[in-house]
C-alpha cells in the first residue's frame, strides 16, 4: 500500500505540472518534484486504521533522516490514510482518526526535531450513499487533506494547494432483488 501511495502522490503532482521522480535509491525519500518555483523531495507512506500514533512519528523521523541525505534539504511527509471513512461528506467537521493523526503530526511538527521535513500532509477519503435498495444508490465520495508545517522548517515551503490531494467522485448504482 506505501508504493500505491506513492504511485497516488507521483501521478498528483505530475498532473499539476510538476516535473516529478519516483527514486528506488534505499534511505531516500521516494520523490523529488520541481515545478511551481519549488524542488523538494517526498516520502510517501501509507497508515491504517489499526496504526497507533508511534506510527505517524514514526513516519515524520524517517521522512526527517531521508530528506537530510539529498542536496537539497528541502521536503515534505506524505501520509495516506487507507481506509475510506463512511461520513456525511457535506458536513465539514474532521474525522476523529483524523484528528488523532493531525494531533500526533502536529505535535511532531512543531518540535526542535524533524527539522528537515517542511510539511506534512495527511490525506484520506471520505464516502456516504443516498438511496434505497433495491433501486437507485448515489455514492458519493470526497478525498480530502490537511497540511501541517513545521515550525522550525530549515526550509519553510511557501503554501501551495497544488501538493494537497483533492477530489470528489460520484457514481448511481442501481440495485435489483434477486430471486434465490
Amino acid at each position: 500500500e506505501d508504493v500505491l501511495a506513492e504511485l497516488h502522490y507521483w501521478g498528483w503532482l505530475k498532473a499539476r505540472g510538476f516535473e516529478v521522480a519516483l527514486t528506488e535509491d534505499e534511505g531516500m525519500p521516494d520523490i523529488s518534484a520541481r515545478g511551481h518555483n519549488v524542488s523538494l523531495h517526498a516520502e510517501v507512506k501509507a497508515i491504517h486504521e489499526s496504526s497507533g500514533p508511534d506510527r505517524v512519528r514514526k513516519v515524520i523521523e524517517k521522512a526527517n533522516r531521508q530528506i537530510k541525505r539529498t542536496e537539497e534539504q528541502v521536503g515534505i511527509c506524505v501520509i495516506r490514510y487507507v481506509e475510506a471513512i463512511a461520513t456525511d461528506c457535506e458536513q465539514s467537521s474532521m474525522p476523529l482518526q483524523i484528528q488523532a493523526i493531525i494531533d500526533c503530526a502536529s505535535s511532531a511538527m512543531n518540535s526542535n526535531n524533524y527539522k528537515s521535513v517542511s510539511k506534512t500532509i495527511i490525506y484520506w477519503d471520505e464516502y456516504t450513499t443516498r438511496g434505497n435498495s433495491p433501486g437507485w444508490v448515489l455514492l458519493f465520495g470526497i478525498r480530502r487533506s490537511h497540511s501541517i508545517d513545521h515550525a522550525n522548517a530549515r526550509h519553510p515551503l511557501s503554501a501551495s494547494t497544488e501538493l494537497l490531494p483533492a477530489a470528489t467522485f460520484a457514481g448511481n448504482m442501481f440495485f435489483r432483488e434477486r430471486a434465490i
